[in-house]
């Protein structure tokens, strides 16, 4: 049984409370690990944070075992926030209206129509 949460938590709680866990490293270095895959370990590191919630929210500070299994906890926020993501995009798009894009064409074709100096 790991260590119970301490309530309310401090800012120094909220940081050196993954470490109390005797093998926080391996866990964490693990974790990364599978974090760099493409894609995937976006939905997996999600997942992962989420369980630890979960076990903070029950009164355990343990982190979760360090696995693959986690993409399905994960899969759902990583997407709300693609579409988040992809809306401010387009909206940044929209106010701004490609200003970089736009200009880079509109000055390339100034200097392609401008006459020869003799």
């Amino acid at each position: 049984m790991g260590q119970l949460v301490p309530a309310p938590l401090s800012f120094g709680d909220v940081i050196s409370l993954p470490t109390r866990d005797p093998r926080w490293f391996a866990k964490c270095g693990l974790q990364g690990l599978i974090a760099l895959i493409p894609i995937f370990g976006t939905f997996e590191i999600l997942g992962w944070s989420m369980t630890y919630l979960d076990n903070l929210r029950a009164g355990r500070a343990e982190l979760p075992e360090a696995r693959v299994g986690y993409a399905s906890r994960g899969a759902r926020p990583a997407l709300v926030a693609l579409i988040y993501s992809l809306t401010a995009v387009v909206l940044f798009y929209l106010v701004f209206g490609g200003g970089g894009v736009r200009t880079h064409f509109v000055v390339a074709a100034r200097h392609e129509h401008r006459p020869q100096q003799q």
